[in-house]
């Protein structure tokens, strides 16, 4: 049989150019945007009512926030549900739009229903909701989670943009520990790890304020630590760069710029026995101080050196008390262990949940005193202003 080659070749033209129409053109999945509720911000409450979970959210008002106004360009729906995906659905209905959680912030779950078990929350934002593992998670205290993600603020257009900003302010605060959701599902995956989350309460001027952290343990939380030992727990894990710190020596203060952490860990086995041994060198500048000694003089660093010491010191004693008390790995001492003894150390990590707490855990701090003549000539330490 001959074959017009003239046909073939003007079948193959229209083939291509069928498949340049198809492959080359725009998505073909689209949704309008005016089909669309772009949420910024979830919380998680207890419902009133029946059901398992109060789902809320705050979602953009796209015509108000391309315009020029004080209108809040953000609004606030909630609905009840048996389950996280149930409660979604519900508020899709009561939107009539698609829910678009690709630029959620925040998720705020409430202490009540953290203390009851969060892994079925994370779980959802994981698998059924089509968002970020990098979102941030925060426990509201002493007010509803939703009542804490709709205060608005007027620095931000997004109350839930202000919150995850807040909580990420840990460069130069480092009293927070900031944990996403691919951190906390990760740290449930895991036999020894247990994550802590931010807590936040609302302020007497209306804020989303972090006030402590909680602890979790398989998936509950437990209890909560102080501000002051989340920076130690960060120091730990060497994961600060500056923070400040006050001080005091007979009676002065000496507020301190801690600029600067160094940190060695060992993780020391001794027969089926381990102990957790943290090296902290720890620099700092005095920036302010109500003192009017010479702060040249050795025996007056060696002082506020030794002061520092001891608070820091004691800071780490109580956050091992707390560690030991809730029986949360939250230093990730199991995990480096295992790092190190994959083979020998696997008895212990099977039997964590008894052997942590027989792990000895203990700190040294080498103190160095740094810039100290930035404070030598204040008008404080020259007796006043000058003449």
């Amino acid at each position: 049989m001959k074959v017009n080659k003239h046909y073939c070749k003007k079948l193959a033209a229209i083939v291509l150019a069928v498949a340049m129409a198809v492959l080359c053109s725009s998505c073909w999945n689209y949704i309008e945007i005016s089909k669309l509720a772009v949420i910024m911000g979830f919380s998680v409450d207890k419902p009133e009512s029946e059901g398992v979970y109060n789902v809320g959210v705050q979602i953009v008002v796209a015509h108000v926030l391309a315009s020029e106004g004080t209108t809040e360009a953000y609004m606030m729906e909630q609905a009840d549900g048996f389950g996280m995906q149930n409660a979604f659905f519900n508020i899709r209905r009561k939107t009539g739009k698609m829910l678009f959680a690709k630029n959620n912030q925040i998720i705020i779950i409430s202490e009540e229903v953290a203390r009851e078990g969060i892994v079925p929350v994370i779980d959802f934002f994981v698998r059924g909701v089509d968002g970020r593992l990098g979102e941030l998670l925060a426990i509201s205290k002493g007010s509803s989670a939703f009542d804490l993600l709709a205060l608005p603020y007027s620095t931000e257009k997004f109350p839930a943009l202000h919150i995850n900003k807040t909580l990420q302010r840990q460069d130069f605060n480092a009293d927070i520990k900031e944990t996403s959701v691919l951190d906390f599902a990760n740290a449930c995956l895991s036999n020894t790890n247990c994550p802590i989350v931010p807590v936040l309460s609302k302020s007497d001027d209306s804020c989303a304020e972090y006030v402590e952290s909680a602890v979790f343990k398989d998936g509950k939380m437990v209890g909560t630590i102080s501000t002051e030992e989340t920076l130690m727990l960060n120091m730990c894990q060497a994961k600060i760069a500056t923070t400040s710190m006050i001080v005091f020596v007979d009676g002065d203060y000496f507020n301190l710029d801690v600029n600067s952490t160094v940190l060695k860990s060992h993780y020391d086995k001794n027969g089926d026995s381990y102990a957790a041994k943290y090296e902290i060198i720890v620099e700092y500048t005095i920036i302010d101080t109500n003192s009017t000694r010479n702060l040249s003089e050795p025996q007056i660093i060696e002082q506020i050196s030794t002061a520092l010491n001891d608070k820091l010191q004691g800071i780490f004693e109580a956050l091992v008390s707390r560690s030991k008390e809730f029986n949360s790995d939250f230093f990730g001492i199991g995990e480096e262990i295992y790092n190190r003894y994959p083979k020998a150390s696997k008895h212990t990590l099977d039997n964590w949940n008894t052997e942590y707490g027989k792990v000895p855990i203990s700190a040294t701090f080498a103190i160095n005193a740094f810039k100290t003549g930035l404070i030598l000539n204040t008008l404080t330490i020259n007796g006043g202003a000058s003449k």
